[in-house]
């Protein structure tokens, strides 16, 4: 399978902030070809009771980002194409990114020492395996979640739990296809990366943290 030309994104209500607007706005303007789908917490819900209802238990047990990084997972596995946080801004057109991997799991690198994967991007074709391995890993460290909260923050249990961390620790086990792009290439904290061959910009807004954490 190729990976199918849909933009996915999503924010509590259809009220967004004035800087999200604008940015969703160039994911549309530059990929024409593709079929934009915004989602609001409720449509969430909606999908994962009605398309994944064996994972609604543990969606519904989790919170906030929690949440929102295990409906990117599943709904690149229902319908492929690409997930893109609502902080990120489309720099040129991404379908000739896509033909150059068509068939593989497209992410990039956002730390190299130690290695960890970008999460606020990624691309895949239906039905990959590696969103099912993601989800199934959230479920298997659910259990013992109490005991890493006495030993990190708030911030830092959502990367280990649900976000960058577990998403570059089962990308590096999986067998799957992978394409890792250079950092940069898919936006970069560091803004001297980001020039004609970037995709997008990451902004960082951290709209999710409960307060600035470093990254780990």
């Amino acid at each position: 399978m190729v990976i199918p030309r849909i933009i996915h994104q999503t924010w509590k209500t259809k009220k967004l902030l004035p800087e999200f607007s604008t940015w969703s706005k160039t994911w549309i303007q530059l990929n024409p070809e593709f079929f934009y789908v915004f989602y609001t917490d409720k449509d969430c819900a909606l999908f994962i009771l009605t398309q994944y209802p064996q994972y609604y238990d543990l969606w519904k047990s989790l919170v906030g980002i929690e949440k929102v990084d295990v409906f990117r997972y599943l709904i690149l596995h229902k319908y492929g194409g690409v997930y893109v946080d609502m902080d990120c801004e489309c720099l040129k057109p991404i379908g000739p990114l896509l033909d150059l991997f068509e068939t593989s799991l497209i992410t990039g690198y956002e730390y190299e020492e130690p290695i960890q994967y970008l999460q606020w991007f990624i691309a895949c074709p239906k039905e990959c395996k590696i969103m099912i391995e993601l989800v199934e890993e959230v479920a298997s460290r659910s259990w013992y979640k109490w005991f890493k909260s006495w030993l990190l923050t708030e911030n830092q249990l959502v990367y280990w739990f649900t976000g960058p961390i577990l998403y570059t620790d089962v990308l590096r086990e999986t067998r799957e296809s992978l394409a890792i792009l250079d950092k940069g290439k898919l936006g970069c904290y560091d803004t001297k990366l980001i020039d004609r061959n970037s995709y997008l910009q990451h902004h960082f807004t951290g709209s999710w943290k409960s307060n600035k954490c470093k990254p780990i």
